[in-house]
């Protein structure tokens, strides 16, 4: 059996942080995984259905290559276009439009719900606050984040799996992140958190908690399914 680092190492340069560039204005969306050779993605569907239609010939994924000789990953823009989207279980599948014949990494295991248990032990890679990361002078910043399965949540009216809890907290940037098992297999996608919110005057905070809100594999295999050629 694979270690982290290896199944690491093997899918690093599947996920891509999804950006919208016009000119020097820069807005960061969330996180995509390759799912094909030639380059088809998955992501959250809120990440595009939250880009105004005229940035969305601006939108790109940027995926990372080769390390240089300093050891710093360097970045390749493509542009994208959205293919499918599946508005009840937040997901969307997009292509890269121009590939020059390059064939990426790309994520290709997929486990059932099944198959998923509380306290399995899970990992996902994506771009949280990607945005400060940049602003701060650090570039583009993906992360490796190690929790575990809190909770299955069935929905009431036919027990399909809706959702799984992870015990940790995402951050904006995750959404579209991949969803691993310690053997390489994708559970699920990072769609979203649980925080507690409050007023104090006129300002209001929020507080993060623990909870990351991720949906299953098996609805993006039915995506990839459904849009095979």
């Amino acid at each position: 059996m694979k270690s982290l680092k290896e199944i690491y190492k093997q899918y690093r340069n599947s996920v891509g942080l999804i950006k919208i560039q016009n000119g020097k204005q820069l807005s960061i969306r969330g996180t995509g995984f390759l799912v094909s050779k030639d380059g088809y993605f998955i992501t959250c569907n809120h990440v595009f259905a939250q880009i105004p239609k005229e940035d969305l010939k601006y939108t790109s994924i940027a995926l990372p290559g080769k390390e240089n000789e300093l050891k710093l990953q360097k970045y390749t823009d493509y542009k994208v276009t959205l293919v499918d989207n599946d508005i009840e279980n937040d997901l969307a599948l997009a292509k890269i439009n121009d590939s020059d014949g390059i064939e990426f990494q790309y994520v290709d295991k997929f486990l059932k719900v099944d198959d998923v248990e509380v306290t399995d032990e899970v990992f996902f890679l994506g771009y949280p606050l990607a945005t400060e990361m940049l602003m701060m002078g650090f570039g583009i910043t993906q992360t490796f984040n190690k929790t575990s399965i809190s909770c299955i949540k069935r929905r009431g009216a036919d027990g399909m799996i809706h959702f799984y809890l992870i015990d940790t907290h995402t951050n904006k940037g995750s959404s579209g992140s991949p969803l691993f098992n310690e053997q390489g297999f994708v559970i699920g996608i990072v769609a979203g958190n649980i925080g507690q919110s409050f007023e104090m005057g006129e300002r209001k905070f929020q507080i993060p908690a623990n909870m990351g809100i991720c949906r299953p594999a098996d609805y993006i295999a039915r995506m990839i399914d459904r849009n095979k050629k």
